[in-house]
């Protein structure tokens, strides 16, 4: 091995990379680190069911006067997007978030919301998933916010 030369473990695998010196290596991700940004769309290891897949398809019917709004698996989960722009994830287990930014962040904590993780996405008050008409409004809110992201 050079001198200089990292060596790093890949998290994904039992091979292990030797980096040259230099600018251009890439370090090894913190594992813990790692397994939280891997896990993010839900329990480590667990499964996209069916119930977080049907919540999704709902979600893009009830939400698709925002643009052309898909889903597409990520993460054990699913991410919304609104002509593609990721505005909202369902996780594995079918919770449902909207992404906050400075625009619409003190709506969301002043209504208790939960922020998902690390990530910038908050719950969803039960009172606005209920009501169509005003979770599209929440909802475009994310929209500009993903797409001014």
């Amino acid at each position: 091995m050079a001198e200089g030369t990292i060596r790093r473990r890949d998290p994904t695998s039992q091979a292990v990379h030797h980096d040259p010196p230099g600018p251009e290596r890439v370090r090894a991700p913190d594992s813990r680190l790692y397994a939280k940004q891997r896990a993010v769309m839900g329990k480590k290891g667990a499964k996209l069911n069916d119930a977080a897949v049907a919540r999704a398809e709902a979600l893009v019917e009830t939400l698709s006067g925002l643009g052309e709004v898909t889903s597409r698996k990520m993460f054990g989960g699913l991410g919304l997007f609104s002509d593609g722009s990721m505005f909202a994830i369902v996780d594995s287990a079918g919770s449902f978030f909207l992404k906050v930014g400075d625009e619409n962040r003190a709506r969301f904590e002043s209504a208790g919301c939960e922020r998902h993780g690390r990530m910038p996405y908050f719950s969803v008050p039960s009172e606005v998933e209920s009501d169509p008409a005003q979770l599209r409004e929440w909802a475009a809110t994310s929209v500009a916010v993903a797409r001014g992201a």
